[in-house]
């Protein structure tokens, strides 16, 4: 009688396991193999089963998603996006995957096009008469920077096309029958996996390591968050099924000409060769706003975020690089 009391509680006891193991929700993550898709594998790995969609670099090792749900897709593509969509069938989208410079978007803009909207159009058609949530990545440029700070109820105006691009995203996002969110970042700073575009700390701190000369504009002005604080807040809103726009940004409003000069002092740089410049220096660039910075009072009301000064983040990142 025992021996039959015994192998019934650890047939429960398997059973409850089995059952917690495929009750969790499946995310797939598209462009995965960046920044913040790195930063978001970490803050999800324990309570999700994620999946991930990179497109020519694959998947780094820092990145913590398996072998077997790492998937290259061209997002461009319809069919091969429905058919990923139709294998894998995720509970939560979160789309990551676009062309994010903004130099390059305003010179090739069939492509970010392509990308940034019909790619985003692609997922949604693959999504549409399904329960999925989407969880849209957009970005502070869809703002003009003449009315700082903004909030999520303030009307977009982009000065560049890669904000045009995120605002038509958005558009089709909102427009779609599926519960989503959309998020706008403002920039985000951290140590990248392997192959992914590079963001001000990796960037920089190369640069100011050999001791090169650096013109960093000294007239617009963002306020970044750091990676880690970035994936954790979509954690959250996951988590807490927020739906509608949210800001995400950080506590510090500066320029990169300061912000670099903070990333020399946190990491014992010496001497380093700034100089501060106009951002009509930079004549073939794309016009970037003057003051991108996103409101966060909607976040830290909400959701109780309390984001960390850049000096405190990038502490953090030089005690636990990569």
């Amino acid at each position: 009688m025992k021996l039959i009391i015994l192998s019934c509680i650890v047939n429960i006891c398997v059973f409850s396991v089995t059952i917690g193991i495929m009750s969790k929700k499946r995310v797939l993550i598209t462009g995965c193999n960046s920044l913040l898709g790195k930063y978001i594998s970490r803050a999800l790995k324990n309570d999700f089963e994620l999946f991930g969609t990179f497109h020519k670099a694959p998947l780094d090792k820092t990145v913590f998603i398996s072998a077997t749900h790492q998937f290259h897709l061209d997002i461009t593509q319809k069919a091969d996006t429905a058919y990923l969509i139709s294998y894998i069938r995720p509970d939560v989208v979160i789309h990551l995957a676009a062309l994010s410079s903004i130099d390059y978007c305003e010179i090739h803009k069939d492509l970010a096009h392509e990308i940034n909207i019909q790619g985003t159009l692609h997922l949604i058609s693959a999504l549409q008469n399904k329960k999925t949530r989407f969880i849209f990545s957009s970005s502070n440029a869809v703002f003009s920077g003449t009315h700082p700070p903004y909030r999520e109820r303030d009307i977009p105006h982009p000065l560049n096309f890669y904000g045009t691009t995120k605002l038509r995203a958005e558009i089709a996002v909102k427009k779609s029958r599926l519960p989503s969110t959309i998020i706008r970042f403002t920039t985000i700073y951290g140590w990248p996996p392997l192959g992914a575009r590079a963001n001000d700390l990796n960037y920089y701190l190369e640069k100011l390591k050999e001791n090169q000369r650096l013109h960093l504009v000294n007239d617009l002005f963002f306020n970044p968050i750091s990676a880690f604080e970035a994936a954790n807040t979509v954690k959250k809103v996951l988590t807490d099924q927020k739906r509608g726009i949210w800001h995400v940004a950080g506590k510090d409003q500066v320029s990169r000409y300061t912000l670099v000069k903070m990333i020399a002092q946190v990491f014992g740089i010496q001497n380093p060769q700034l100089v501060p410049v106009s951002h009509t220096y930079f004549s073939n660039s794309a016009k970037r706003p003057l003051r991108a910075i996103l409101s966060i009072h909607k976040l830290e009301r909400t959701l109780k975020f309390s984001p960390l000064s850049i000096t405190n983040a990038l502490s953090l990142f030089k005690r636990h690089s990569r």
